[in-house]
């Protein structure tokens, strides 16, 4: 019996080796979205910290303006800082804004700044702050700006700033 010999020309070992290309790039491509979903993922994250910072140096804020005990004005007191281009403070420095007591783990702590913005003085029984059924509220209503910045874990990474309009009867 005579035996033959095949002439093999390789195809299987070329086919092996372009599959072999394919699934490299598809393990490539998966990485990669794996990557940029974990980027969105811890950007959501920072950016809810540094709500989260900023909400609670907004309250603390508030409270600096609740429990003082004398009108807070921008040349009498340090309790408040002055800064009317809020926008553009340098929040680093510790003259333009006040650091947050409150901490948010993983965040940075938010920072506030009291703006005084005026008196409000009420005619009788056309101011009431407190509450309906108190009070008349005639006198005067000190308001005063509050804006607070808070950022995430990494530095200056989701940064998310909030305002509120505070009312206190002296």
């Amino acid at each position: 019996m005579k035996l033959q010999r095949n002439n093999q020309q390789g195809v299987v070992l070329f086919m092996s080796l372009v599959m072999l290309l394919l699934l490299t790039a598809l393990g490539a491509s998966s990485i990669q979205t794996t990557s940029v979903q974990f980027q969105m993922a811890q950007s959501v994250d920072d950016i809810n910290l540094a709500l989260q910072a900023a909400e609670a140096a907004l309250r603390d804020g508030e409270q600096s303006i609740e429990y003082a005990t004398d009108m807070l004005f921008p040349d009498q007191q340090d309790e408040i800082n002055t800064a009317t281009a809020w926008a553009t403070l340098d929040w680093s420095d510790d003259s333009n804004s006040t650091e947050a007591e409150t901490v948010v783990e993983g965040a940075a702590p938010g920072r506030y700044v009291i703006e005084f913005i005026r008196e409000v003085k009420a005619e009788e029984d056309s101011l009431n702050l407190a509450n309906i059924g108190e009070e008349i509220g005639a006198g005067g209503t000190s308001v005063y700006r509050i804006t607070a910045r808070g950022t995430g874990f990494g530095a200056g990474r989701g940064a998310v700033m909030v305002q509120s309009t505070y009312g206190k009867r002296w």
